[in-house]
């Protein structure tokens, strides 16, 4: 069961569907506040049912590639990721809870996910110790946070910058120039334009997304590595399958999920306060973690 209703009626809907013995995969923002992540986990493990933390473009078979890349060795250890997103994301029809963080709305809360969860993708998994951010909400006619610039340490040691800018002035076409639009010289529609341009830096090289599939850069130049078929809703149900009919654990689990919230809730903590945050702490800076709209 895909539940794909608003943010604050996920921990609900989760735990209806959890207790009607269904598989479930949550769209992103996983849920309003932690408080409501670790009740929808508990729900499926009393359920016996798997929950997956879908929505995000770390399910993406692009990333899926380029996770692979970074992890076999062949351009060394990696050290730091780069990721920058423009879209129009603030200019796009809106309802007052699609704005409203207190609601797990606004552009911060809906798309640091893709950022954050490609992030940890790409470093093997890590959670995100601490996060220093700054947010931009400076246009009359596009009220609430439309821009934001933050500097994230993982537990492994590798450190990330992701910013995102919604207001639309640029086009995700300019920054990326092989993601499909009618203009492009290359129509590739995998280019997941919700995270961004990213780049994983490496001891011996780096990698990023290209007009053909992924481009390696190493001591020896430049090659290039195809991708599979596929899209980010066809992980997660492959996933999903994989954990029913295998046993195989879920890569994208609750806790995956809860650990993702976690970072993006300190992010915009941190964005609020001006001061660095330590994620396991964020539930102490965080005004959304035990706020919750009723039902």
């Amino acid at each position: 069961m895909w539940v794909a209703t608003p943010t604050w009626l996920h921990r609900h809907h989760v735990e209806v569907v959890a207790a009607a013995g269904k598989n479930i995969v949550v769209e992103k923002p996983m849920a309003v506040s932690l408080v409501d992540c670790d009740a929808m986990i508990d729900a499926a493990r009393a359920a016996s049912v798997h929950l997956l933390a879908g929505g995000v473009r770390s399910l993406d078979p692009g990333f899926q590639a380029m996770a692979r890349v970074v992890t076999d060795g062949s351009i060394g250890d990696l050290k730091a990721i780069q990721t920058a997103v423009f879209t129009g994301w603030m200019r796009r029809t809106r309802t007052a809870a699609d704005l409203d963080p207190a609601q797990g709305g606004g552009m911060l809360i809906n798309q640091a996910p893709h950022q954050v969860d490609v992030v940890r993708l790409l470093a093997a998994g890590a959670e995100v110790a601490s996060v220093f951010a700054r947010a931009g909400d400076w246009s009359k006619t596009y009220p609430g946070v439309g821009y934001y610039v933050a500097d994230l340490e993982l537990g492994n040691g590798v450190f990330a910058t992701v910013t995102y800018d919604g207001y639309g002035h640029i086009a995700a076409t300019e920054v990326v120039p092989h993601a499909s639009c009618p203009r492009c010289a290359v129509q590739e529609p995998w280019v997941p334009t919700d995270a961004g341009r990213v780049v994983a830096v490496c001891t011996g090289g780096e990698v990023r997304q290209g007009p053909h599939g992924l481009e390696v850069f190493g001591e020896n130049g430049m090659h290039e590595v195809s991708l599979p078929p596929g899209d980010v809703n066809t992980t997660a149900v492959d996933q999903l399958i994989a954990a029913r009919d295998h046993a195989v654990p879920i890569h994208h689990s609750g806790e995956w999920g809860r650990a993702t919230h976690a970072a993006v809730l300190a992010l915009a903590a941190s964005a609020e306060l001006g001061i660095r945050i330590d994620v396991p702490n964020a539930v102490l800076h965080s005004k959304m973690n035990e706020n919750r709209v009723p039902l």
